[in-house]
């Protein structure tokens, strides 16, 4: 018996449907901002390599293709399986691929993580070092915390009327600049076929301030270029990268997205610290997606009772329907870490990035099809995992 069956069991009444869970997404009974997987290995296999700061030299097994079928504007999917070492908690990777892990895919609204990492750097390159996401500005609300508004941007919240998660994900790439975050897939990924720069279809709010940030007191020219003239097209194996290089800042300061450090990543994770938009609240940020497939699979008591609260899931989603490629669309980024307290060698931790595009006439029936199928690709991911198909 896989180790893994000692801490993952699979329940089927998780969710009743692929985009409405019967469960309000529990959460860990362990609660710390700079919390770090606790997963170690004694033995790590050969093919587990330290991180590769170009993602083009790194092997991809297409392993995926059994689960995730490989067809090109149908499915995506790319997997990083992380050990750590049990001496020192060096991290090695391993990556898995359906075959299309490289083509270029609209990204929807799962890289306005990536463009809230963007506005970090540009931020802290501005305003100081370590003057990033952990900033506030003036709104309408008050001087509001950026980690709030990520919070926002994750869990399309409405009970703040003046912002919307599209909205504030343009608001981002208007802190960060366009061409400042295109090039992060061309220049710094090295994957120049790709690019992040877009808006997400709605009007950036007007009320935030770009004159003065606290605690820094700096002010920025905020983006003004057309969000016309760039695409939201990122592969699967860059999205699991980005996510990785973002949740893991600490563990790889060098690759950390330009000029962030942890506090942008914590706040990213987690959400600001304290918020009058959301006060008392703890699991902000990447941790309080409530479409979170990675828990498709887990009886979450049993995972809490086996690592002591000290599992994680992070995660954004996205979705539409794409005109111009008549289908609809859903994509998904994510991390996981399920340890077993007690137990050297049985944790999992992983990246993924998952995308499904189905051909068709905008209709809730496609619609509710294309969540099923993201279901059926994630679901497929989380049990190749959890029982050893994917080592």
């Amino acid at each position: 018996m896989s180790p893994h069956h000692l801490l993952f069991l699979l329940v089927t009444t998780l969710a009743t449907s692929s985009y409405v869970f019967a469960q309000a997404k529990p959460y860990p009974s362990n609660f710390s901002r700079s919390w770090q997987c606790p997963n170690r290995h004694s033995q790590i296999p050969s093919d587990y390599f330290l991180s590769n700061p170009d993602l083009n030299a790194v092997t991809v097994l297409t392993s995926l293709a059994d689960i995730v079928p490989s067809v090109a504007n149908i499915s995506n999917a790319a997997v990083i399986l992380v050990k750590r070492d049990a001496k020192d908690g060096t991290p090695k990777f391993k990556y898995y691929g359906n075959g299309h892990q490289n083509f270029a895919i609209e990204t929807w609204s799962c890289s306005k993580i990536f463009s809230a990492m963007n506005g970090a750097g540009l931020l802290a390159s501005q305003c100081g070092a370590g003057n990033g996401l952990t900033q506030s500005t003036k709104g309408v609300y008050g001087m509001t915390p950026l980690g709030a508004l990520i919070t926002v941007i994750v869990t399309y919240d409405t009970t703040h009327p003046a912002y919307s998660s599209n909205a504030l994900g343009g608001w981002f790439e208007m802190v960060g600049g366009r061409t400042r975050a295109s090039e992060l897939a061309k220049t710094w990924m090295n994957r120049p076929g790709e690019c992040l720069g877009a808006n997400y279809g709605a009007t950036p709010p007007t009320d935030l301030s770009f004159d003065d940030f606290q605690p820094s007191g700096c002010s920025i020219t905020p983006d003004s270029s057309s969000p016309g003239s760039f695409s939201n097209t990122l592969s699967a194996l860059t999205m699991a990268e980005f996510v990785k290089r973002a949740v893991m800042s600490r563990e790889l300061p060098e690759e950390a997205f330009p000029n962030t450090t942890w506090s942008d990543s914590e706040v990213l994770l987690y959400g600001a610290q304290n918020s009058m938009l959301f006060p008392g609240l703890q699991w902000g940020g990447m941790s309080a997606n409530d479409l979170d497939f990675l828990r498709l699979g887990i009886n979450a008591l049993e995972a809490d009772s086996r690592s002591g609260g000290q599992y994680r899931t992070f995660s954004k989603d996205g979705g539409g329907y794409s005109f111009v490629r008549d289908a609809m669309e859903v994509t998904f980024n994510g991390y996981a870490c399920y340890p077993v307290a007690s137990n050297l060698d049985d944790g999992v931790e992983y990246f993924v990035s998952t995308r499904v595009s189905i051909p068709g006439k905008q209709s809730p029936a496609l619609e509710k099809l294309a969540y099923d199928m993201m279901h059926e690709a994630m679901e497929g991911i989380n049990q190749a995992i959890y029982d050893g198909k994917l080592v």
